[in-house]
């Protein structure tokens, strides 16, 4: 589709005497931005499954949303939905997939230095392993958060 713009917008370009990149990167700029906006969506769709108790709906919302925010490189809602899908997986029971989610998120956080970001992900890893009873690795992450 991206392809199909660009190539329209070259095409208008020559015919109206406008530098083709200038179009390109206007083509590419909206189309950012109009993914942003449906991953945007996307979360806030998952967030309301999520309150509604719908979870497996809900992961498979975020996991789109994720998706997204990968292909356009927004580390933040990246980070976000990392979180989302493990406190979905924590709603359900399932510990290993919450810990695996808040891991991937802490990496992103602290890629991009999101301090805050970061004593959050180290807080749900807390919770995490303390519903596991595994509570001196509960205590490590409690006190890594706290220390940021």
């Amino acid at each position: 589709m991206m392809n199909r713009l660009a190539g329209f917008g070259i095409i208008m370009a020559l015919l109206a005497g406008v530098p083709s990149i200038v179009i390109v990167e206007s083509v590419q700029a909206q189309t950012v931005q109009d993914r942003k906006a449906e991953a945007e969506r996307l979360s806030q769709q998952g967030i309301k499954l999520y309150q509604a108790s719908r979870y497996q709906e809900a992961i498979q919302v975020f996991e789109s949303a994720l998706g997204i925010y990968r292909d356009i490189k927004d580390h933040k809602g990246e980070a976000a939905s990392l979180v989302r899908l493990g406190a979905t997986y924590r709603s359900l029971g399932q510990p290993q997939r919450t810990i695996e989610y808040y891991q991937q998120s802490l990496a992103v956080q602290k890629q991009i230095g999101d301090r805050t970001g970061e004593a959050r992900s180290l807080n749900n890893l807390g919770d995490a392993y303390d519903s596991l009873g595994q509570y001196q690795k509960a205590i490590d992450y409690y006190q890594q958060s706290l220390s940021i």
